[in-house]
């Protein structure tokens, strides 16, 4: 990866941090030829693994338990438990619930959220002891509604949080 994350953010909350990207860096070729981390837009699957398995190392988390999901544009949440997402971040790549926001209260669980224009929410608590990533508000978001209905649905960035609090989620 020739770049790392254009923002990361320091929340204050011990073991919670988040992080935007774009498509700067990574080793996907034209017309992608950049930092995809998605699996929607055609690109090749051990291209996809390397942008996410760098993706990890450049923000510091493990990718074994990293959660992605299947957005949908629906209201499902996936609650992670300890083995987060099993695998599927840079294993199957394939989603681990049809779902549009992840939370977990388990420590080292990243949560993955992809959007292009779509607002992204990542919330947490002082203590760190429950973080959430949510995306896609489709409702509010006409070029997601449009994508969707042509079946180019673009994803641009993606949201991280890491959690490393003990506190089970209540």
């Amino acid at each position: 990866m020739t770049r790392g994350p254009r923002l990361v953010i320091d929340t204050g909350a011990p073991g919670v941090r988040a992080a935007f990207t774009n498509r700067a860096g990574g080793v996907s070729a034209p017309p992608r030829a950049s930092l995809n981390v998605g699996t929607a837009t055609g690109d090749a699957p051990e291209r996809v693994r390397e942008n996410r398995a760098a993706l990890a190392a450049a923000l510091g988390f493990d990718p074994a338990p990293a959660v992605v999901l299947r957005q949908v544009h629906g209201s499902a949440v996936y609650l992670a438990d300890d083995r987060g997402g099993r695998g599927a971040f840079t294993g199957t790549l394939e989603g681990v619930a049809d779902a549009d926001a992840a939370a977990t209260s388990h420590p080292g669980i990243a949560l993955m959220v992809m959007g292009a224009d779509c607002p992204m929410v990542l919330a947490w608590t002082v203590d760190g002891a429950r973080v959430a990533a949510a995306a896609r508000a489709p409702e509010s978001c006409a070029l997601c509604t449009d994508s969707m209905r042509s079946g180019d649905v673009p994803i641009a960035g993606a949201a991280f949080s890491v959690t490393n609090a003990p506190s089970p989620m209540a």
